[in-house]
């Protein structure tokens, strides 16, 4: 592209270099300040001591290739448009819009107003479409009906005209058989024949139709006798339609060849983002002699849209509190640096290596590790979100100064970490739950309480599904108990360990995932429940249908007597004694 752009572009100055902006290289430098405070570096000691680069100045164009679609067809009536003389007229008018659209101000101006409203300008988009709406051509070519000679009628097929038929009742003979009679002229009557009442003794009757002519409208014109001509819709007259729609086919291209390799790299792999993210900054040349230049250039059915593009490259180095200093690239006004060392990782070798230890098990080195900033972000991060999302977080975060293995292994130990703080008190928390909710199920089930409940239910003629119903509440009410005094006791020890940074959480985010702990309550749990259900069948308490049904009824042991046994055993005793102070 390089070799055929026309030179001295007015819009961008002869010397298209200019140096990096102070304040640019102060936004860089605050940057890694940024990154490195709280990290075991005095990060206000960090300057710039060197700042090499130019800020670019260089051309894009935007290539709109025409595709010009046409239609021709035939329409009833004068349709609206742009009205010529003949068919052959109005198809070289089509061919000829077609053929100048390129060339056409309107559709460059229309362009550079739609590009405005871009956030991207169009800068470096390519394959998308603009369309032309206000561009749109309509020919017509007005000509009169041969179907009805212009007239908007034709004569009607059903009556040739004549706007009557024959009656469709009587067929034309102005009279119909009786239907008392039946053509018979006389009716049996209680005295003999008579002759008939409707007929008068005729055997027929007038229509009532044709009024006795034999003759009624036509029902296709309704006597009119002609009908609307469907050719051209009654308005004797058709038109033969031509339309022409333009849309143009961006494809983008810059100046290479100020940029070096690497800059072109990160150019076409941010595409429009280099505007859109403030890399770069770009302005639409509209300058008619720049326009005229491009025609040099130009396919007969494209048009050249030229940019300014401003984007600032160099290397910065920066001089460390530690004398140590460190180089790297910088690119675009955000800015982006890039090629930098991992410069963190010594001064926070100590804070990951309390993280390592934490992730052993040390759960109390986690509070010395989050001292560092980087550590406490990562712990923070693994705490509220999954791994995967806490890393991309992260990576954002810290683009430069740790490398992508260190940053996982904190993220890996962070996890550990925070698991190891929580086992314990979480499974304390478990326990005691887990007695609680033992103790609802042994006060409802193995004491009076569900036998309490049924008794309501009976005395007030409740469906027994009510039972059911309560027994499904109760233990979910002793699981809910368990969870929640596991999942307390968890948070309880992570408050505990993370300290000061806990603060910053959320209690809904401070809470860790409780899908383990809820598996492991609802077995322990639905245990005891069953340990209740038992205990309860065994001392003759109110027992769900359910659970009778599985278990069966509590059998009777060779001690135990029947019921009634006593009392009849009692009745034995007394009925012996009177027999015997009788006898």
């Amino acid at each position: 592209m390089t070799d055929q752009i026309p030179p001295n572009d007015p819009q961008i100055p002869p010397d298209d270099r200019e140096p990096l902006e102070t304040a640019l290289i102060d936004k860089a430098r605050d940057l890694v300040r940024h990154t490195a405070r709280g990290n075991g570096i005095a990060s206000a000691q960090i300057n710039v001591s060197l700042a090499e680069g130019q800020v670019l100045n260089f051309e894009g164009l935007a290539f709109f290739t025409i595709e010009v679609r046409t239609g021709e067809k035939r329409a009833p009536g004068k349709d609206q448009g742009q009205v010529v003389g003949s068919a052959a007229e109005l198809r070289q008018k089509v061919k000829n819009e077609g053929d100048k659209a390129a060339s056409n101000p309107e559709v460059r101006k229309h362009t550079i107003q739609m590009l405005k409203k871009r956030k991207d300008l169009g800068v470096l988009v390519s394959n998308q479409y603009i369309g032309f709406e206000k561009l749109r051509k309509k020919f017509v070519v007005h000509e009169g009906c041969g179907s009805c000679g212009r007239d908007g009628k034709v004569s009607c097929a059903g009556c040739a005209g004549r706007r009557q038929i024959k009656c469709r009742k009587c067929f034309g003979t102005k009279q119909f058989q009786c239907p008392i009679c039946r053509g018979n002229r006389v009716v049996a009557g209680p005295q003999g024949q008579k002759n008939c009442t409707r007929c008068h003794g005729h055997g027929h009757i007038k229509c009532p139709t044709c009024k006795f002519t034999g003759l009624e409208p036509c029902p296709q014109c309704r006597g009119a006798g002609a009908k609307s001509c469907q050719n051209c819709n009654g308005t004797g007259w058709n038109s033969l339609v031509g339309t022409v729609d333009i849309k143009a086919k961006s494809r983008f291209e810059y100046d290479r060849t100020e940029l070096s390799p690497a800059t072109q790299q990160q150019i076409d792999a941010l595409g429009p983002q280099l505007v859109t993210a403030q890399h770069a900054t770009a302005k639409i040349i509209e300058d008619e002699e720049r326009y005229r230049q491009l025609e040099e250039i130009r396919k007969e059915n494209e048009y050249i849209i030229p940019y300014h593009l401003r984007l600032p490259v160099g290397t910065l180095t920066f001089a460390l509190p530690s004398k140590k200093e460190i180089k790297g690239s910088l690119f675009g006004y955000t800015p982006v640096l890039a090629d930098l060392p991992a410069f963190l990782e010594a001064p926070l070798q100590k804070a990951l290596t309390a993280l390592d230890e934490a992730a052993g098990g040390r759960t109390k080195k986690l509070r010395e590790a989050m001292q560092a900033r980087f550590i406490s972000e990562m712990v923070l991060a693994e705490l509220r979100h999954p791994q995967k999302k806490a890393l991309k977080i992260m990576g954002k975060r810290y683009p430069f100064g740790i490398s992508a293995a260190k940053m996982l292994q904190a993220a890996l130990s962070a996890q550990k970490a925070i698991d190891h703080v929580i086992r314990k008190p979480r499974a304390m928390g478990l326990a005691l739950g887990a007695l609680l909710g033992g103790l609802v199920y042994a006060a409802y089930f193995a004491a009076a309480g569900r036998g309490a409940l049924q008794e309501a239910v009976t005395a007030n003629a409740l469906p027994e599904t009510m039972m059911l119903a309560a027994d499904g509440l109760v233990f979910a009410a002793g699981l809910g108990l368990a969870v929640i005094t596991a999942q307390t006791f968890a948070r309880h020890g992570l408050k505990t360990a993370l300290g000061k940074a806990a603060s910053r959480i959320p209690p809904q985010q401070l809470s860790p995932d409780a899908g383990m702990v809820t598996a492991a309550a609802t077995v322990i749990l639905l245990l005891l429940c069953g340990g209740a259900l038992e205990g309860g069948r065994m001392t003759g308490r109110s027992m769900p249908d359910w659970y009778t049904q599985i278990r069966g009824p509590v059998p009777i042991g060779k001690n135990e007597a029947a019921p009634g046994a006593g009392q009849a055993g009692a009745a034995s005793v007394v009925s012996g004694n009177t027999t015997d102070e009788t006898e």
